[in-house]
């Protein structure tokens, strides 16, 4: 999910990739006052599908990972290429 746009002259973005390893895909919702959410919980609150209930036994951790790359580039291939090197 990226989030960038042109602010005081200068191209500025961010943009968050989900690990793969993650135990499920997330689902993404931003606001344009610059909030990024990637929720792996929640769905059937939201209105966006099944009850996305996660169990972790009490002796276990749960862990998330993901990318994140500032950035100054306009053009999407660039972002792209970024984030195949950090992710290799």
């Amino acid at each position: 999910c990226d989030y960038s746009g042109e602010t005081a002259g200068k191209w500025a973005g961010i943009t968050i990739m989900a690990n793969g390893k993650n135990p499920r895909v997330p689902w993404w919702h931003n606001r344009n006052y610059g909030l990024m959410v990637a929720n792996q919980f929640g769905r059937k609150a939201m209105k966006q599908g099944e009850k996305s209930q996660y169990k972790v036994k009490a002796d276990s951790t749960l862990q998330l990972s993901f990318t994140v790359l500032i950035h100054e580039h306009e053009n999407t291939a660039e972002v792209a290429e970024h984030l195949k090197a950090l992710t290799k």
